[in-house]
């Protein structure tokens, strides 16, 4: 068989299976728009699911990513290409002094990388520092050995040496103040 029999042949399969799928999709008709969803837990449930013998305390929410709760909303901010970002506000709009608190106390699961875990507790205690809180006791044991400039250009390496908060030197963390203002 020469190409030019090769590549009809599977030119020819490939419309054959494009056009089983168009038959298909119009026999079956469009998917249906999903239920609403209602966080009050008055909605029906339904979807297939046998939830007989099972009642559902009164106010439990659904698991998942709830955009608002208690006063407290969810927005998606701009965000690099493949990553997820998100700004917690409260009842007033802005972001609650406490939330940024209380999201440091607790120690975060390690990242499997020291240099990274050694940036989290730096940024932790420069963070609550600036409420002049000190630092919970989970950032004391990531220190590391040498000094690491997450920065690659020599200028933003002599910039991170010159303008490094305390917090991130003391854990050889060296990040300029003015990269922590841009982020």
């Amino acid at each position: 068989m020469n190409t030019a029999t090769k590549l009809s042949g599977f030119a020819l399969g490939l419309a054959a299976v494009f056009g089983a799928a168009y038959g298909v999709g119009q026999v079956a008709g469009p998917v249906a728009p999903a239920a609403e969803t209602r966080h009050d837990g008055s909605a029906d449930h339904g979807g297939g699911h046998d939830n007989a013998g099972q009642q559902e305390a009164p106010g439990h929410l659904p698991g998942g990513l709830l955009v608002s709760d208690r006063g407290y909303t969810l927005t998606p901010v701009t965000a690099p290409a493949g990553e997820f970002a998100f700004r917690i506000s409260g009842p007033d709009g802005q972001e609650p002094a406490e939330t940024r608190v209380d999201l440091l106390r607790d120690e975060p699961g390690l990242t499997g990388d020291p240099r990274w875990d050694a940036l989290l507790a730096a940024l932790a205690e420069h963070l609550l520092a600036q409420a002049d809180l000190a630092p919970p006791a989970w950032v004391d044991a990531r220190v590391l050995r040498r000094a690491w400039f997450p920065a690659e250009l020599a200028i933003h390496r002599a910039d991170a040496l010159a303008w490094a908060p305390a917090a991130f030197r003391k854990r050889g963390v060296y990040l300029s103040v003015h990269d922590l203002a841009a982020a």
